[in-house]
């Protein structure tokens, strides 16, 4: 590839979007924010891909230029001065992508990126719920902190509740 590939993971509100901030401010990094949450790009690779599709995929993100939510423009408008002011090189030499999403697919990216490098980001788990609660776009005034915690029913109304795998269930109710 004629671009090193650095990912970003970890959980919702952990911090995954600061540290993808401080990379997007580096002139030799493309910055995308979760391409595979993306509607263009939803579902481009599962566990089925193959070295090529992933391959395939990374060249993509690295070209795309006119998509809002993978170029996470919306963050870029608190600063518009300083994004004005930035200077991104033409090719850059370092593709930084984030994603809260989709970890069962980190395997893909070590055994078959050459140069890859991740970084898991970890958060205390009481301070990723605090900010959930205290995030107005995320866990509105009125809802219950015990019942959205574990399935997000009001947030995610009218999705099907998977039960996680090697839970024990009693009629279709998790235990």
């Amino acid at each position: 590839m004629s671009f090193h590939t650095l990912s970003i993971h970890g959980v919702p509100r952990s911090g995954t979007s600061w540290l993808g901030q401080i990379f997007d401010s580096h002139p030799e990094v493309a910055y995308r924010h979760q391409p595979l949450f993306a509607y263009r790009l939803k579902d481009r690779l599962n566990l089925q891909s193959i070295p090529g599709d992933v391959s395939r995929f990374l060249h993509e993100v690295y070209e795309v230029s006119n998509d809002e939510f993978i170029l996470d423009i919306k963050r870029r408008e608190p600063a518009p001065e300083f994004w004005q002011r930035a200077v991104k090189a033409n090719r850059p030499r370092y593709l930084v992508v984030k994603m809260v999403r989709y970890r069962h697919l980190l395997r893909l990216f070590f055994e078959n990126i050459e140069d890859v490098r991740i970084i898991g980001i970890v958060r205390n788990p009481c301070a990723v719920i605090n900010s959930w609660l205290q995030a107005p776009k995320e866990f509105r005034a009125g809802w219950k902190a015990h019942e959205e915690c574990r399935y997000a029913a009001k947030k995610n109304p009218g999705r099907r509740r998977a039960v996680p795998r090697g839970s024990r269930t009693r009629g279709n109710q998790a235990l």
